[in-house]
């Protein structure tokens, strides 16, 4: 008997893709988002001011950070539950590598 392999393509409909980009590209905003936000603050932190007011900006953009994590967190669990939710459909081709007819044929006595 020839040995039968199953191959497994998974294929996305519309839904599953627009939820799939969109998990990608809010990864990417948020990522951004919070790169640049944390490099102005630390940046700009204490320049120029008192030591009260160096004090209130690394505190400020501490928090800052943290409801940018938030928002990030909470983007991510409902984009992350549809882009499971909606996941690629499951399509078996099973074949013969040796001679590429479906094992049905074989079966059949298609090929020796």
């Amino acid at each position: 008997m020839f040995p039968v392999y199953r191959v497994v393509t998974r294929k996305r409909g519309v839904v599953g893709n627009l939820c799939k980009w969109s998990f990608i590209a809010l990864n990417g905003l948020n990522l951004w988002w919070l790169w640049a936000y944390l490099e102005a603050a630390f940046t700009s932190a204490g320049r120029g001011m008192s030591a009260l007011a160096g004090t209130g900006v690394s505190l400020g953009s501490g928090s800052g950070a943290v409801v940018a994590a938030f928002f990030w967190l909470i983007g991510e669990a409902g984009l992350g539950v549809l882009t499971f939710l909606t996941r690629s459909r499951m399509v078996v081709l099973i074949d013969t590598r040796r001679t590429g007819q479906p094992v049905a044929a074989l079966d059949q006595g298609g090929a020796a």
